[in-house]
């Protein structure tokens, strides 16, 4: 979070220092009056955001005697909601859906907030593929039907509905057993063990598909995957698709660590810590100068995020269309003993550059890779793009519970305006500069006020307002990209006898979003998820490139971090 208390400088000037700069300018003027004009060029922009935000705060100021009786109507209006479908449904209402839960559930087109996560599988030696497809399917059932009546597993169960503006959960109207919910994965005909491609092309033929009854779905595939052409080694899919309502990743990958998952105690620690969850907290981001800013920049930054911003680049679109590409890459099991994990490399980076985070030297090496494809089909290089980054303002509890709290904060990400290309990228000053142009820029990277008022916007609005409403609201967002980071399996995962040897998750695309990448590690290897639109990436060979490119950049720095330590 160091990076983004940056950009907090940059509009704010107080009266004393736009006075000093004032007298300043006046006493030289006669001696040299042109010195000062890049002074004032840069000074220029800076003022008129102060004079707009001045302005719109003293407009909502003047406004709250007719904004507050509005928030007071739609709060009491949701209240009376929610008596009445608790009287209607009775016993099996189980309340509203939460703020953050709200958000997915609007999401009715496209991918229809549906998140896709595959595990992949080692078989022991002396069982054949068909015993592999069944032992996997009743050791899922079981182990879920063992947890089913968990207070932490209920949500799972409950059905997403809506009625009169607002959505809610209703316990199932009919017993379902976990037969229902964890079922045989759709075959590709005349193949007997599957391709990498071929698997991403048929998750990408389902990634759509709405669970009518239930809001989850886990499917085992009856066809080995082969990793590469010409390889022995094949490994076993395991599909879970979900509804995004239910919860975030983070709490989803827990659930899985602890109950369903063996020797995940590890990867679950990983995500639980009793010292991070002191260091992150609510109470921590909203202190007084945090709350000053956001009453200050706050209506200037919803009026640009709803109305006025414009996003024109080639990996954004307005209407998404159903046909969409999956691919994944992972890290390369047979490293050289010389060769460092990637994982390894991104952290030593990151701790290296003041105010650069691990998704930094990522995004780094993604921009690299993106503009690299703009120039191979002779497309305008856009000069930055935004990603909308999940990020949470909360860390988990130890106890588990289904809840969103990833909230998508927003940063400019430089593409065209990147100081080197891939190509030249050799020295380690040149890595410094890469990184400090995605990193050390204030204007770009949402300030800590913004990414607040973001978090508190969706976790309030969304209860408030009804479902059409939030609709048109979220009709409006616009960013490129959708990034995902979810913490690693740690050390060796298994379900019996049978070991996670490679995990990766998509997104869902969110509105005329049509782009989603996510980043994951699975035995400290790296792997890379990617979910395009068909409209935007035409090919999946050009998808698997750009996430190829992305890890070649990535073992570059690398290099160049060991040279520099020889």
């Amino acid at each position: 979070m160091r990076y983004l208390t940056k950009s907090i400088d940059h509009d704010s000037f107080s009266v004393e220092q736009l006075s000093s700069l004032g007298a300043g300018m006046f006493l030289c003027i006669p001696k040299k009056p042109n010195m000062f004009l890049p002074l004032y060029h840069n000074t220029k922009p800076r003022v008129q955001t102060l004079v707009v935000n001045v302005v719109l705060l003293l407009v909502i100021i003047l406004a709250l005697p007719v904004i507050v009786p509005i928030v007071v109507l739609f709060q009491v209006h949701r209240q009376i909601v929610a008596r009445l479908l608790a009287f209607r449904h009775g016993s099996s209402f189980r309340g509203l859906l939460e703020g953050a839960d709200v958000v997915w559930a609007v999401q009715d087109r496209s991918s229809r907030a549906m998140a896709s996560v595959l595990l992949l599988f080692d078989k022991p030696e002396h069982v054949n593929d068909l015993q592999a497809h069944v032992d996997l399917l009743r050791t899922f059932r079981d182990r879920f039907r063992r947890h089913q009546s968990d207070g932490a597993y209920q949500k799972m169960f409950w059905q997403r509905r809506l009625q009169w503006g607002y959505y809610f959960w209703t316990q199932s109207e009919r017993p379902l057993s976990a037969d229902d919910y964890i079922a045989p994965l759709e075959t590709v005909p005349h193949c007997g063990c599957l391709s990498r491609r071929q698997l991403c092309a048929l998750i990408g033929s389902i990634s759509n598909r709405q669970c009518d009854v239930t809001s989850w779905e886990l499917l085992i595939g009856s066809q080995p995957v082969r990793l590469h052409d010409g390889s022995t080694i094949t490994r076993y899919p395991v599909l879970f698709r979900y509804h995004h309502s239910i919860a975030d990743g983070i709490a989803i990958f827990r659930l899985f660590c602890q109950d369903i998952l063996d020797s995940a105690t590890a990867a679950e620690e990983h995500v639980w810590n009793p010292d991070a969850v002191k260091r992150l907290s609510m109470k921590a981001f909203l202190t007084g100068p945090n709350l000053l800013r956001m009453a200050f920049r706050g209506p200037r930054f919803l009026l640009n995020e709803i109305f006025l911003k414009n996003e024109h680049n080639p990996f954004c679109g307005v209407a998404p269309s159903e046909d969409k590409i999956m691919s994944w890459i992972g890290e390369k099991m047979d490293r050289q003993p010389c060769e460092r994990p990637l994982i390894s490399v991104i952290k030593k980076i990151k701790r290296s550059v003041v105010g650069c985070s691990f998704t930094d030297v990522f995004l780094a090496a993604f921009a690299m890779s993106l503009r690299a494809y703009c120039e191979r089909h002779g497309v305008p290089v856009p000069g930055s793009i935004t990603v909308g980054r999940m990020q949470r303002f909360q860390r988990e509890t130890k106890e588990i519970r289904l809840r969103n709290r990833s909230t998508a904060v927003f940063k400019s990400l430089p593409v065209g305006n990147l100081p080197i290309v891939a190509s030249s990228l050799t020295t380690i000053t040149q890595l410094m500069s890469l990184l400090g142009a995605v990193s050390g820029p204030s204007r770009a990277v949402q300030s800590i006020a913004d990414a607040l008022i973001t978090h508190l916007s969706v976790s309030y609005l969304p209860e408030l307002l009804p479902v059409p409403v939030m609709r048109a609201l979220f009709a409006r967002s616009k960013f490129s990209i959708a990034l995902s980071n979810i913490p690693a399996f740690a050390g060796t995962v298994a379900v019996q006898n049978y070991t996670l040897q490679e995990a990766t998750f998509w997104v869902p695309n969110i509105e005329s979003n049509m782009f989603g990448v996510t980043i994951l590690t699975t035995h400290g290897r790296l792997q890379i998820g990617a979910v395009a639109d068909r409209k935007i990436i035409a090919h999946d060979d050009e998808l698997d490139l750009i996430l190829k490119n992305t890890l070649e950049v990535l073992q570059n720095m690398g290099s160049i971090l060991m040279e520099k330590e020889n």
